[in-house]
């Protein structure tokens, strides 16, 4: 293999911009020809196949764009990725040398002018590493990808469905059909961050929906457990584990569901504490106090700390509510954000989202009710302001995909 196809996706609004163009002509050589789904102005020294967007979805886009391609393997790029002199011909060198279906390079991200360098594990010939992390997008980019178009069309493409998280689930896909992945150690990808908003709700649900479902819970997701030496803590700890990918997801309704679960196999203090600490993060202070009524052999210095914590919490969050109200809005925010280290639960960015819509700015008013929704989709009150600024906006379709998302599956839990 001595060439690639390239093909360029969009981000956000980012145009292809000169550095990027730069580091084609740098890597031309390696490049059969560039497939764009993003406009390209001036000369290549090699064809370039423009797909428009149309409104298409990314995963949609990316299997268009990889039917267009002419060469075995295809290298994804957007328009915030910065390639160095050579960086094509040192993942092709990894591929030939391993075999590999996948090849990736260590990561620079560059935002607001700060870079940070991500050095990767090489997973090649272990790749269950990536499926027990219950993360992989923490140990490999989505940029700067080397991927075999024939693993590709084996595995039957990218979903359309699943936004920004299609390449992952693919990933996933793949670590459940034998693909082999290799880091091309000495290979680093520049990566300007154009979009700071993600919507995790498409990992928690590609972690509930399809590896918590296909993956083997004893032998591929938590191999480290003793199963067989004590079924029931093992059970318990995997629950918890899951929960706390679900929290850090933001996924807040799902991952009190995980740890409710956990307790009922192994009742323990820190499973408690932490079901308490979920529930106040969603708003739910009643909920978090009748179960403090009920600890269940927990320590009583644990439940009387919980209990103020809970009390603290509230309250604080019922002044600044009144403030909204008495038009305080200044002293709310500034209250807000002094208080972020303590608390910044759902009830939080429902306040931050009213304080939006009440100055007419009914797109941040949005992103911050998305949030607080996310954390909570039962809360009515955050619904109801959610659904009134995607109405605004024309989003209502976003809102009923995130609820369908958060709510519309059912886990079964262990195996």
């Amino acid at each position: 293999m001595d060439r690639v196809s390239v093909i360029l996706l969009p981000e956000g609004e980012a145009p292809a911009g000169e550095e990027l163009i730069s580091s084609l002509e740098e890597n031309c050589e390696s490049i059969e020809e560039l497939v764009t789904a993003v406009p390209v102005t001036g000369e290549l020294p090699f064809p370039v196949k423009y797909v428009p967007p149309e409104g298409k979805k990314l995963g949609e886009l990316r299997n268009e764009l990889v039917k267009a391609a002419l060469s075995d393997y295809v290298l994804f790029i957007s328009p915030g990725s910065q390639m160095e002199d050579g960086f094509i011909e040192e993942l092709i060198y990894e591929q030939e040398e391993s075999g590999a279906d996948l090849v990736f390079p260590n990561l620079i991200r560059v935002y607001g002018g700060q870079e940070q360098v991500k050095n990767f594990q090489d997973p090649f010939e272990r790749e269950g590493i990536l499926v027990s992390s219950l993360a992989v997008e923490d140990f490999l980019p989505q940029w700067g990808v080397l991927l075999s178009k024939g693993k590709i069309e084996e595995l039957g493409g990218f979903d359309p469905t699943l936004d920004d998280y299609d390449f992952y689930h693919f990933v996933y896909k793949g670590l459940k059909g034998g693909i082999s992945i290799k880091l091309a150690e000495l290979s680093y990808l520049r990566q300007k961050v154009v979009e700071t908003f993600v919507d995790t709700s498409y990992r928690s649900f590609v972690l509930r929906s399809f590896v918590l479902k296909n993956f083997d819970w004893k032998r591929e997701l938590f191999p480290f457990l003793s199963w067989d030496e004590n079924p029931k803590a093992a059970q318990a700890t995997a629950l918890t584990l899951i929960a706390e990918r679900l929290s850090a997801y933001l996924d807040l309704f799902n991952t009190s569901e995980f740890l409710r679960q956990a307790l009922v196999e192994f009742h323990n203090g820190e499973t408690f504490r932490r079901l308490i600490e979920v529930y106040r993060l969603m708003g739910l202070f009643e909920e978090a106090r009748r179960l403090l009524k009920t600890p269940q052999g927990v320590d009583e210095e644990l439940v009387k700390r919980e209990l103020e914590m809970t009390e603290k919490i509230e309250s604080l969050v019922n002044e600044l509510e009144k403030g909204v109200e008495e038009g305080k809005v200044q002293e709310v925010l500034k209250a807000a954000v002094d208080t972020a280290s303590v608390y910044d639960g759902a009830p939080i960015y429902n306040l931050l989202g009213v304080i939006n819509w009440l100055a007419k700015r009914p797109a941040e008013a949005y992103r911050f009710f998305y949030k607080a929704v996310t954390m909570n989709p039962i809360n009515q009150d955050y619904l109801y302001n959610l659904s009134g600024a995607a109405k605004e906006l024309g989003k209502e379709d976003e809102v009923f995909g995130l609820l369908e998302r958060l709510l519309g599956d059912k886990v079964a839990f262990g195996r």
